[in-house]
C-alpha cells in the first residue's frame, strides 16, 4: 500500500512545506504501517528518493503499479488532497534489423534531468521492451545493441501531452566490432561487484561506448557489446571490489574485425604508517596523493591513489589499493607544512609523517603618494601570499598596513599590490629572504596616450592595436638591484613594479587609438601589434616614444607601412607540387642579416606563407630563399622586397636533380646508427648553410650549400638525444660515405634537498666555477643534471648549487673513467655571509658607483659579482654568498677604491670600511641631457660618467674641469647575471654628446646627444664586391661597429673621421676616412703571406692574430682548431706588424702564448711556440 500526500501551497509561500509534509508523513506511519507500505510525498520540490526506515523510494514505477495514485485511506488526517497526480508514461522500443524483429536486443534508457536514472532490460519475442516511467520525464538517450551489430543511439524527447504510450523504433544495421578483454592477474582473479565498460579518450566518441557496461565475466573473458567503426583512443576499464581499476592499452575500431585486449591486474598492496603532528598528537585525518613511477605512471595504469585519510587514537592509517611500484608520495594537511618523498612498495609498506606546522610571518609597510611622498588613506592593499588565499584591507591615515602570512621553505611569500582611484596600482614581491623589513608601495599618478595611425599616404588604418612598453631600463636605473639571477644573490628587499607594456583596443574606421591608466612621468616606447603592418625604420631611427605626464593625455601619431606577403610554391622538374621540403632564407638588410632554416609541410594548398619574424623591418629589407630536398634543390631566388609596395610576391621554386656535396653516417658510441641525428652544414667559404637528418642506418646526405674552389663544409652533428656530446668537424666538398662517431657527452648528476623537511628542491641553479652562467632547474623530486661543454677536458672541479633563501654549497666533483660524474645529494643547509658598506668622497658624502666583489672559494676558483651603489646613501649589499675570502672595489667617474682581503663565514654579515674615491679636484655638475628634439634623455647610460639619467634624462656626477668631445651615451642596457653592465654597441641605440666644457664654477650644465650621422658606401674585396659582416672602429670615440654588408653597400650611424676597417674571414684590414653621405669606398686587399703556426703540445686551439694599424692592433683572423690540433694555418695574410695570440686546452692544463713579428708581403713563416 502506498500513501500519498499532495501539497498545494506554493513553496514560496510556504517555506516549511516540505517539512510540514514530513512530519505528517512520519506521525501517520507510526500510527499504522505495514512493512510493505510505501510513502510517496509528491509537493513539488521534495526530491523523489527519500529513505523512509532504510527502504528506499524511487520515481520509476513498476510497470505493474496502477494509473493513478491510490487515495488516502479512511480515517487519515489528509489536508486538502488536490487534483490526481499524472499518470506514468509508457515508452515502447522496437528494435529491428532488417526488417526483422529483434528478440533479446539489448536495450538502455538514459534520462539526464536533475536526477539521473538508467533502465535496462531485453526485448520481447516481438522485439520490443516496454518501459515505464513518471509523469515529467521527458529527455532520454536511447542504446540498443545485440550480438555483432553495432550499438545503435537515439538521443529524443517525448511531447508535453501525448499518448500514454510513446513508441521509438531503433534499427539496427551496421556490423559492429565485438572487443573481449581478457583478465590477467599473478593470483586467482575472483571477481565482486565487478564493472567493466570501453572508455573513450576523445570526447566525440564516448556517446558511442556509454551503453557498454558489463557487470559479469567467464573464465576470466569479459565480452562486450558491439560497438561502430572507426574509433579510437579505447580503452577497456575493469573496476572489481578490492582490486586497482585497470585498464587495457589503447586500441581502435578502424578495421571490421572483432578485437582482443588484455587487462593487467596487479596485485593489491597498501601503504600504511602513523601520522602525527609536532607535538606528537595524531594527525587525526589528511590528503595523500600516491603517484607510482616507473611502468605505472600514467593517468591510465593502475595504482594513483588521491583522497583524505583518517587516522586512529594512535595516528595510525592505512591507504590502499596500491601497485606494487615506486611511488612518489605528497601528504597535505590544512595549517601544516606538506611532505614529500619517495617510497617502493613492492610489498606492503610503512611509511611515517610528521607535519610541522606553518610559520608565519608579518607583511607590514607604507602606501605613499609618488607625487608629493606622503601616505596615501584609504588605499586598498591585498596581499596574495603563495601558501593561502588573498587578504585585503585599507590603510588608515598613515598610509600603513599589515597582513600575517604563512612562510613555506623555499617558496617566494607573494606579492603585495596597493590600489587607489586615480592613481596606477603598485605591486611588490616578496621574497623567501624577506626579514620584515617595511615594503614601501608608490601609488604613481596615471596618463594617457592617444593617436591615429595613417600609412604613408595619409590613410587611417582600421583594426591596428598599438602597444606602449615602459622602458624596464628605469627601474633598473632607480634601484640598480642585483638580480635574482645572479650568483649567490636573491632579489633585493622588495622594489616596487608597475605593468611593463600596455595596448590598445582595434583602431576604428578614423584610425584613432588610445591607451590609459599608465604610469606618468614615464617614457613609452610606441609600437603596432599587426601581423600585416609595421613601423618603418631606417638608419639613426629609434622607435618612437611617448613621454607620458600625469594627468595629462600625450598626443603620438604612428605612421606604419603595409608588409608584402611572400607566398612560396615548390615544384619538382614536371611542374608539379612539392608539398614537403627544406627551406632556406636569409633576410637581409643595411643594419642586419638573418638565416632561418624552416621545415615545410603542406597539405591540400601547395603555396606557404612565409613568416617573417624579424625584430626589426626596414624600407631596404630583401629575402633570399632556396628549397632543398633530398636528392634535388632550387637555385636560389634573391632580392625579394619584405617592405615592397606589391601586395603579394609569388615565389616559386623549382626543384632540380643534383648529386649530394657530403654523404656518410653517424654512429652512437656503441656503433649503433644514430637514428635522427641532426648534421647542420656549413660552407666555409660562402657561409652558406643546410640541414640533413640521419634515417634508420644513421645515413645522411647534404645538399643545397653554395660552396666554391678548395670549399670545406663544416658539419656540425648532434644526437636526438641530449646525452651525446655534440660533434663539430670539417669536410671536403664531395666527401662520400664519412663516418662520424658521436661520444657520450659528461654531464653532473645529483639531487638537491632542503634540509629544514629534507623534502627535494624544487628551484635551484647549478653552476661549475669554471664555466660562466649556470643552469636553472624547475624539478619535483630534486634530481638534476648538468651537461657539460662538448669540448670540457677538465677532470675535477666544484660545483656551486643556489637557491633563493639558502646558503650556497659547494661540492667538489671528479670524473673517472665514467662520464656521468654522481655528487650524490646536496642539502641546502642556513643562510650566506652578507658583505654590505658605502662608497663616499672625503668628505664622506655619499657617492653612485659600480661595486665589484671577488669571491674565493676555498677550494680554489673566483666568483665576480656587481652590483650598485645607491647615489643617495651610497651603500651596497651582496647576500647570500657561501664562506670564503672577498675582496671589494668602486668605481666612479672620480676614480675607484678597494677593500682589503677579508674573510667571510656562512651566516655572517661583514660590514666593509667605507670606500672612499677622493673628488678633491673634481667638481659636482647636474647634468641635464637631451635630445635632438628636445626630448629628455631618459634612463640612458652615460658611459664616461658611470652614471644613469632618470625620467628627467638629469643624473649627477663628479667630474674633472676640463673640456669633454667624445661622450658616448647609451639608450638600450641590460645586467648580465653577475650583474655587470651589458651595453649594446648597435648604432642605433648609441648617442654621441656635443661637446661642453665643465669648469671650477659649473653646477648644472645642459647637454644635447645626438644620433651618429649617416655614413654608407661601396666594400669590396680584391675588387668584388662583399657579402658579409665588417667590423669598422672609431679609434677617436673608441666605438666598434659590426655592420652587415650586402652586394657590397654598407650603412652604419655614427661619427665621421677615420676608421679600421677589418675582415677577418679574409684576413684584411686598413684605414680610412669616412664622410657623411653614400659616396664612400672601403677598397680591401687580400694579402699574400702565409703564417704556420706550431703549438707547444697537441690540444684544442684557439688562435688570434691582429695587423698594427697606427699604434693599435686591430683583429684580422680568428681561428679555432678543434680536436687534438698540432698546428694552424694561415693564408692570404697581408704584410707589416703581426700579434699573434693563442689560448690552448688539453686534458691536463690550459695555457695563453703571444708574440709580435714582422711579416713581409709574400713571406712564408713557421711560427713556434713553446
Amino acid at each position: 500500500m502506498s500513501h500519498v500526500i499532495k501539497l498545494m501551497r506554493p513553496a514560496h509561500r510556504f517555506p516549511n512545506a516540505p517539512l510540514l509534509a514530513l512530519a505528517v508523513a512520519l506521525s501517520l506511519l507510526s500510527c499504522s504501517r505495514t512493512p510493505e507500505e510505501e510513502l510517496a510525498i509528491d509537493d513539488g520540490f521534495t526530491p523523489a528518493r527519500l529513505r523512509v526506515r532504510d527502504r528506499e523510494i524511487d520515481d520509476a514505477f513498476p510497470s505493474a503499479a496502477p494509473a493513478g495514485f491510490p487515495s488516502s485511506p479512511a480515517g487519515y488526517p489528509v489536508a486538502n488532497p488536490g487534483p490526481p497526480a499524472e499518470p506514468p508514461r509508457t515508452i515502447a522500443v522496437s528494435v529491428s534489423a532488417y526488417g526483422m524483429a529483434v528478440a533479446g536486443a539489448d536495450v538502455t534508457l538514459d534520462f539526464r534531468d536533475r536526477q539521473p536514472l538508467s533502465l535496462a532490460m531485453q526485448t520481447e519475442s516481438n522485439g520490443v521492451a516496454v518501459f515505464t516511467v513518471a509523469a515529467g520525464r521527458r529527455f532520454f538517450t536511447a542504446y540498443a545493441s545485440y550480438g555483432h551489430y553495432a550499438i545503435v543511439i537515439c538521443a529524443t524527447s517525448m511531447p508535453r501531452k501525448a499518448a500514454s504510450t510513446f513508441h521509438l523504433p531503433l534499427v539496427l544495421s551496421e556490423q559492429g566490432v565485438v572487443v573481449t578483454a581478457e583478465i590477467r592477474s599473478e593470483s586467482p582473479f575472483v571477481q565482486s561487484n565487478l564493472r567493466a565498460r570501453i572508455a573513450a579518450s576523445r570526447k566525440e566518441d564516448e556517446r558511442w561506448v556509454r551503453a557498454t557496461a558489463v557487470t559479469s565475466c567467464e573464465n576470466n573473458r569479459i565480452v562486450f557489446p558491439a560497438i561502430r567503426t572507426g574509433l579510437s583512443g579505447l580503452r577497456a576499464m575493469l573496476e572489481n571490489e578490492g582490486s586497482l581499476t585497470c585498464y587495457s592499452e589503447a586500441f581502435d575500431t578502424h578495421s571490421p574485425g572483432d578485437k582482443t585486449v588484455f587487462i593487467e591486474v596487479p596485485a593489491t598492496l597498501s601503504l600504511s604508517g602513523r601520522a602525527l603532528l609536532e607535538d606528537g598528537s595524531a594527525a587525526e585525518e589528511f590528503t595523500l596523493r600516491a603517484s607510482p613511477l616507473g611502468k605505472f605512471a600514467g593517468a591510465f595504469q593502475p595504482g594513483h591513489f588521491s583522497g583524505r585519510l583518517a587516522t586512529d587514537d594512535a595516528g595510525d592509517y592505512t591507504c590502499s589499493p596500491l601497485a606494487p611500484a615506486f611511488y612518489d608520495i605528497r601528504a597535505f594537511r590544512e595549517g601544516c607544512y606538506g611532505i614529500a618523498t619517495n617510497i617502493c612498495v613492492m610489498d606492503s609498506a610503512t611509511l611515517d609523517l610528521r607535519f610541522q606546522g606553518v610559520k608565519y610571518t608579518t607583511v607590514k609597510g607604507i602606501v605613499v603618494r609618488a607625487d608629493d611622498e606622503r601616505p596615501a588613506a584609504d588605499a586598498m592593499v591585498t596581499m596574495s601570499a603563495s601558501g593561502g588565499g588573498p587578504q585585503r584591507r585599507k590603510t588608515g591615515a598613515d598610509g600603513r598596513f599589515q597582513f600575517e602570512v604563512p612562510v613555506y621553505p623555499g617558496a617566494a611569500i607573494g606579492s603585495v599590490r596597493a590600489e587607489k582611484e586615480g592613481y596606477v596600482s603598485a605591486t611588490a614581491s616578496i621574497s623567501s629572504g624577506y626579514a620584515g623589513e617595511d615594503v614601501l608601495l608608490r601609488l604613481q599618478e596615471a596618463g594617457a596616450v592617444m593617436g591615429t595611425v595613417t600609412t604613408e599616404e595619409n590613410v587611417p588604418v582600421p583594426g591596428i592595436r598599438v602597444t606602449a612598453r615602459a622602458d624596464m631600463n628605469a627601474a633598473k636605473a632607480k634601484t640598480d638591484a642585483p638580480s635574482s639571477e645572479q650568483s649567490f644573490i636573491p632579489p633585493e628587499p622588495p622594489a616596487v613594479s608597475y605593468q611593463a607594456a600596455y595596448s590598445s583596443p582595434p583602431t576604428g574606421a578614423d584610425g584613432v587609438y588610445c591607451i590609459s591608466n599608465m604610469p606618468a612621468p614615464q617614457t613609452y616606447t610606441m609600437d603596432v601589434a599587426s601581423g600585416n603592418y609595421f613601423i618603418p625604420l631606417g638608419p639613426g631611427k629609434r622607435q618612437p616614444t611617448a613621454a607620458v605626464e600625469p594627468f595629462d593625455t600625450v598626443y603620438c601619431d604612428l605612421v606604419v607601412r603595409p608588409m608584402s606577403v611572400i607566398l612560396v610554391r615548390a615544384v619538382d622538374g614536371n611542374e608539379q607540387p612539392v608539398l614537403e621540403y627544406q627551406l632556406l632564407m636569409d633576410i637581409t638588410s643595411k643594419q642586419s642579416r638573418e638565416r632561418t632554416d624552416l621545415r615545410v609541410k603542406l597539405g591540400g594548398d601547395t603555396w606557404y606563407r612565409l613568416p617573417i619574424r624579424t625584430r626589426e623591418l626596414y624600407p631596404d629589407t630583401l629575402v633570399t630563399l632556396k628549397a632543398v630536398i633530398e636528392g634535388a634543390a632550387s637555385e636560389k631566388v634573391s632580392n625579394i622586397p619584405v617592405c615592397g609596395t606589391l601586395p603579394t610576391n609569388y615565389v616559386t621554386l623549382i626543384l632540380r636533380p643534383e648529386e649530394p656535396q657530403v654523404t656518410g653516417y653517424v654512429f652512437l658510441p656503441d656503433d649503433a646508427p644514430a637514428q635522427g641525428a641532426h648534421i647542420d652544414a656549413t660552407s666555409s667559404k660562402t657561409f652558406s648553410n643546410t640541414r640533413a637528418t640521419a634515417d634508420e642506418l644513421g645515413f645522411f646526405s647534404v645538399y643545397g650549400l653554395e660552396t666554391e674552389e678548395n670549399d670545406r663544409i663544416v658539419l656540425r652533428v648532434r644526437a636526438r638525444s641530449g646525452a651525446y656530446a655534440e660533434l663539430v668537424t670539417n669536410v671536403p666538398v664531395n666527401a662520400e660515405n664519412i663516418e662520424i662517431h658521436l661520444v657520450e657527452q659528461r654531464a653532473i648528476v645529483g639531487t638537491v634537498y632542503y634540509k629544514n623537511v629534507r623534502s627535494p628542491a624544487s628551484n635551484f641553479t647549478i653552476r661549475v666555477n669554471s664555466l660562466g652562467g649556470g643552469m636553472k632547474f624547475t624539478t619535483t623530486d630534486g634530481r638534476f643534471r648538468y651537461p657539460l661543454p662538448f669540448n670540457w677536458r677538465m677532470e675535477k672541479g666544484t660545483l656551486y648549487t643556489t637557491a633563493v633563501g639558502y646558503a650556497p654549497v659547494q661540492t667538489p666533483f671528479a670524473f673517472t673513467s665514467s662520464n656521468v660524474c654522481d655528487v650524490g645529494d646536496i642539502v641546502l643547509d642556513g643562510e650566506g655571509a652578507v658583505v654590505k658598506g658605502r662608497v663616499v668622497n672625503q668628505d664622506y658624502r655619499p657617492l653612485a658607483a659600480d661595486v665589484q666583489l671577488q669571491h674565493y672559494a676555498p677550494g680554489g676558483g673566483t666568483w665576480r659579482l656587481y652590483t650598485r651603489a645607491d647615489a643617495d646613501s651610497g651603500e651596497y649589499q651582496f647576500k647570500d654568498l657561501p664562506e670564503g675570502d672577498v675582496t671589494v672595489s668602486a668605481r666612479a667617474s672620480a676614480g675607484s677604491a678597494e677593500s682589503e682581503r677579508m674573510a667571510i663565514a656562512a651566516e655572517e654579515t661583514k660590514v666593509v670600511p667605507d670606500l672612499v674615491i677622493t673628488t678633491t679636484n673634481d667638481v659636482r655638475v647636474r647634468f641635464i641631457f637631451t635630445l635632438e628634439d628636445n626630448r629628455p634623455a631618459a634612463f640612458m647610460f652615460v658611459q664616461e660618467f658611470r652614471a644613469f639619467t632618470d625620467g628627467r634624462g638629469e643624473t649627477t656626477a663628479y667630474v674633472k674641469p676640463r673640456r669633454y668631445s667624445t661622450i658616448k651615451v647609451f639608450a638600450s642596457w641590460s645586467k648580465r647575471p653577475d650583474g655587470s653592465l651589458n651595453l649594446s654597441q648597435q648604432a642605433n641605440v648609441v648617442y654621441y654628446a656635443d661637446p661642453f666644457e665643465v669648469t671650477r664654477d659649473t653646477s648644472t650644465l645642459e647637454v644635447r646627444i645626438r644620433s651618429g650621422e649617416g655614413i654608407s658606401g661601396l666594400a669590396t674585396i680584391n675588387g668584388r664586391p662583399i657579402s658579409d659582416s665588417l667590423v669598422f672602429e672609431n679609434f677617436t670615440m673608441n666605438s666598434r661597429f659590426t655592420v652587415v654588408v650586402s652586394d657590397g653597400l654598407f650603412e652604419l650611424t655614427g661619427p665621421p673621421g677615420s676608421y679600421a676597417v677589418s675582415y677577418p674571414r679574409r684576413h684584411a684590414a686598413l684605414l680610412v676616412t669616412l664622410r657623411s653621405g653614400d659616396d664612400n669606398t672601403v677598397e680591401l686587399r687580400s694579402g699574400n703571406a702565409t703564417l704556420n703556426v706550431i703549438y707547444p703540445w697537441r690540444g684544442e686551439w684557439n688562435l688570434t692574430a691582429y695587423l698594427q694599424l697606427r699604434g693599435r692592433f686591430v683583429m684580422i683572423a680568428n681561428q679555432r682548431s678543434p680536436g687534438r690540433a698540432e698546428s694552424t694555418t694561415l693564408d692570404e695574410m697581408p704584410g707589416g706588424t703581426i700579434r699573434l695570440t693563442a689560448r690552448g686546452r688539453s686534458a691536463t692544463s690550459t695555457t695563453n702564448v703571444a708574440t709580435t713579428l714582422q711579416l713581409g708581403n709574400g713571406e712564408q713563416r713557421n711560427v713556434y711556440f713553446r
